[in-house]
């Protein structure tokens, strides 16, 4: 039934609260209008039958401000989550842009036209020209630390056979530079010399610090007999290694 565009259904809906007497004053006089005019919902709300009121069923009110503070606070705690989440976000994609734009794109671009290696594991370029051998170390992911540039004859010694099947080389020697590409710090060099002793037994390793015109750059510790001597061997390969480092010059010279 419908009167005055008040569905039955809406005032079945209602008459639980008329019944109770909790409904607004609009609410009761809609209710009281249509029940004058139809039979059908004033049956229905003489078989309407409220509950008794059960005072244990009724929520505690400490409870219900318990209940509320418990769910305030974790909304709170779920919005300070999110922004710390934010925060993190932004500083990983800040803290990835500069390592991307300061240290890998650098040695990347120092990389072109080279291959990976064959051997070996981690990520780095290999070039070689038939006389020297070139190598682009990348530094690892989001790492400000690492990376570095190697160049190396590719016949770096001469090797012989003793009696005894052995073999024998004089030495090599091999450049290293660090934070090459980099226009915020100097690029800095190390040439590592290596010379066989007892007929090619033991190996005596020596790795120096030196400027791009092969000056040594002595250690904190060093005692003035160990620069001399540092020096004078750099004097005793000076023709090679300056070949070295013109050849690096010659690879990278825009960049060092």
């Amino acid at each position: 039934m419908k009167q005055n565009e008040i569905t039955c259904n809406v005032i079945a809906d209602l008459l639980p609260l008329y019944k109770e007497g909790i409904c607004s004053d609009d609410s009761l006089a809609l209710v009281e209008s249509h029940l004058e005019v139809c039979d059908e919902c004033r049956r229905l709300a003489g078989d309407i039958e409220l509950p008794p009121a059960d005072e244990t069923s009724r929520p505690d009110e400490i409870e219900t401000f318990r209940k509320i503070g418990r769910k305030l606070r974790f909304n709170r705690f779920t919005k300070a989550m999110a922004a710390v989440f934010c925060v993190m976000l932004v500083l990983f994609g800040i803290w990835n842009g500069a390592w991307l734009v300061m240290k890998y794109l650098p040695y990347r671009r120092l990389a072109e036209g080279m291959d990976k290696p064959k051997f070996g594991k981690g990520s780095g370029r290999e070039y070689s020209d038939g006389e020297y051998s070139y190598c682009v170390k990348f530094p690892g992911y989001l790492s400000f630390e690492g990376g570095f540039l190697r160049v190396e004859p590719v016949e770096d010694h001469e090797q012989e056979w003793t009696d005894n099947g052995g073999s024998v080389h004089d030495h090599s020697c091999t450049l290293f530079i660090w934070n090459a590409g980099e226009s915020r710090r100097e690029t800095e060099y190390g040439i590592f010399i290596d010379i066989p002793t007892d007929g090619g037994i033991r190996e005596e390793n020596y790795q120096l610090m030196v400027d791009s015109s092969l000056n040594y750059i002595p250690f904190e510790n060093d005692r003035p007999e160990d620069i001399a001597e540092y020096e004078k061997m750099i004097e005793n390969y000076r023709p090679e290694l300056e070949a070295v480092m013109k050849a690096a010059q010659e690879k990278w010279g825009k960049y060092l």
